[in-house]
């Protein structure tokens, strides 16, 4: 199951991916988007059922994408068009073929009409990015524990830090920043 979940979610991101990639320069924004999107084509070129992506409709009526990972296949086509992938790429990289090892790589990260119209509904089905918030936990006098828990909002990130820490804490912290200041000068705003 842990294999199924780790390939499904870096296939998946492959195809999420296509959000950073700018149709009017033909350009990605972040290399490891790029990477990840290779990394699904390679998956979708291997065929036979392993990885299929199909324009649909959702139930709000609008385009959207279904994509399937036949987790049987794993094994016999995913992990062997992976392999051979990577193969070919170090073999262009252990004898120091730049150019052969980009056409390689650029011919799988070449973004085709069809999933331009991919990308598109994936910036339409875009959701915010998750804030990750920690509870705290406190201790009452008579030694019961209670979980506190906060919204997952900024405003909820920051309660959560300022409750987690002691007034003295938070004077150390502020004593190690300054410390640090002489070895970081650029990003504490000196120029």
């Amino acid at each position: 199951m842990v294999k199924y979940v780790n390939w499904l979610n870096e296939i998946r991101a492959g195809l999420l991916a296509l959000e950073f990639y700018s149709t009017e320069a033909k350009k990605w924004g972040q290399a490891h988007c790029y990477a990840r999107y290779v990394l699904t084509k390679v998956c979708l070129e291997a065929g036979e059922g392993f990885v299929t992506i199909t324009e649909c409709v959702g139930e709000d009526g609008k385009p959207d994408l279904k994509f399937k990972l036949d987790r049987t296949k794993i094994d016999s086509v995913g992990k062997p068009a992976v392999n051979a992938f990577l193969a070919k790429l170090q073999a262009y990289k252990s004898i120091g073929d730049v150019e052969g090892g980009t056409k390689l790589f650029e011919s799988y990260g070449k973004v085709t009409e069809k999933e331009v119209r991919w990308r598109d509904i994936c910036v339409a089905r875009r959701k915010p990015r998750r804030i990750f918030v920690q509870a705290n936990t406190k201790i009452d006098d008579n030694g019961d524990v209670t979980l506190i828990s906060y919204d997952a909002t900024s405003a909820g990130v920051i309660q959560s830090f300022v409750e987690r820490y002691e007034p003295e804490a938070i004077d150390d912290l502020e004593k190690c920043w300054e410390q640090d200041s002489v070895w970081y000068p650029r990003a504490y705003g000196a120029k």
